[in-house]
């Protein structure tokens, strides 16, 4: 008996290639229009330095006892993680899972600094780089699976605009991180942090087939911003009024 040989052509890089230009080319043309756009791209950026001048100005008091050594570390932990919570309530339809991938998101964050932490102290810091990118790179592997379920199957951004988008913004990160090390959180370390965020937000903004209303997107930022911004003056008050 004779056993047939499989001869269907097998899909090459190239063919790969041009089905995604194809896919790309498709979500350019359905993209959002530059105002929303530039609505989405505002709200991210905002809610984003705000919360996390918030957490900077909850580590910074007498309560928590963090000095400037500590910045850096915070920078780093709560930075990706706020951004990605704000990523997910601005860009979900449900409040309910965006909120849930938040959560995960934090934890997510502050796993992947420790574990690059051990690694580069295992190796005299020869391995951060590499372990810094696993991390990134399962992170958006994470939210590329999230985002294709919440949107809909084929409805996401894609691997490519997460992926791609982490890493632009972890090397956006660090330099932002180091200078709040050296001086504090002033207009550069803000004006890093929103530079470091556009890569990722424009990406998917422009490749993901599904978006929020502006309004509705307000609605939320407004909301997330305003329980951030009484719940950390209410913290800064209560804790002045004890210590004096």
């Amino acid at each position: 008996m004779s056993v047939r040989a499989n001869t269907a052509p097998r899909p090459s890089q190239l063919d790969a290639a041009k089905a995604w230009l194809g896919w790309a080319k498709e979500r350019f043309a359905n993209a959002p229009t530059w105002r929303d756009m530039d609505a989405h791209l505002i709200l991210l950026s905002v809610v984003t330095v705000i919360l996390v001048l918030g957490v900077m100005a909850l580590t910074a008091a007498p309560a928590f006892g963090l000095g400037r050594s500590w910045d850096f570390v915070t920078w780093m932990i709560a930075a990706p993680a706020i951004y990605l919570a704000a990523w997910q309530l601005l860009s979900l339809e449900s409040i309910a899972a965006a909120l849930r991938g938040a959560a995960l998101a934090t934890a997510m964050c502050a796993a992947a600094f420790g574990a690059t932490f051990v690694a580069g102290f295992a190796t005299v810091g020869f391995a951060i780089p590499v372990a810094a990118l696993l991390s990134v790179s399962m992170i958006g592997e994470w939210l590329t699976r999230r985002d294709d379920i919440m949107a809909g199957s084929g409805c996401g951004a894609g691997r490519f605009a997460h992926t791609a988008g982490l890493v632009a913004f972890l090397a956006g990160l660090v330099p932002a991180a180091m200078h709040v090390s050296r001086t504090g959180v002033d207009g550069w370390s803000v004006a890093l942090l929103v530079a470091a965020t556009l890569p990722h937000a424009l990406l998917t903004s422009i490749l993901r087939g599904s978006a929020l209303p502006v309004a509705t997107q307000l609605r939320r930022a407004s909301v997330l911003v305003a329980v951030v911004g009484v719940s950390v003056a209410g913290f800064l008050g209560w804790d002045s009024v004890v210590r004096g």
